[in-house]
């Protein structure tokens, strides 16, 4: 539960953006391709990550994170955690993100909107953390998960690194 409302955490969902998002910023995905698999779901985190992700490419011409438009490093991090926090069972606790009436009012405000709901929205130090909850949530999905055979052998750790 979370503020009284029920937090639903839809797994095929997320697995399919996941998916979605690893094709995009590995570049095997076009833009366009990339919208073409965001799937509809009441899950938060499935709408919130995916309007993020709009802000990895540019929407008025089809085209793959390559060349000069591949992601950098940091870019490419962040979205090895969105990929993360959507193979977790994690429930999406944060506020809603600024949607574009909102973008377009804080244009006619000059900013100041934006400084009235960053401070609705930010959590200090978590803030590097979302879409996880917290650090310690964080930290607990970066833990390798071993894969075991049959009587106890393993495969080795599985990471998202």
């Amino acid at each position: 539960m979370s503020g009284g409302n029920l937090v639903r955490v839809d797994p095929a969902a997320r697995r399919a953006l996941a998916t979605a998002l690893s094709g995009l910023a590995a570049g095997r995905l076009t833009n366009d391709q990339f919208e073409d698999r965001i799937p509809s779901s009441s899950d938060r985190a499935v709408s919130e990550l995916a309007r993020s992700a709009w802000m990895l490419y540019d929407d008025m011409f089809e085209h793959r994170l390559v060349g000069n438009r591949r992601l950098p490093r940091e870019g490419r991090r962040e979205v090895a955690k969105w990929i993360l926090f959507l193979r977790s069972d994690h429930p999406y606790t944060w506020p809603p993100g600024p949607g574009l009436t909102v973008a377009l009012l804080n244009v006619v405000t000059m900013g100041a909107l934006s400084r009235i709901l960053g401070r609705r929205w930010t959590r200090g130090s978590e803030e590097a953390f979302w879409p996880f909850p917290s650090e310690a949530a964080f930290e607990r999905a970066r833990v390798p998960v071993p894969v075991t055979g049959t009587a106890g052998e393993s495969d080795g750790p599985i990471t998202t690194q």
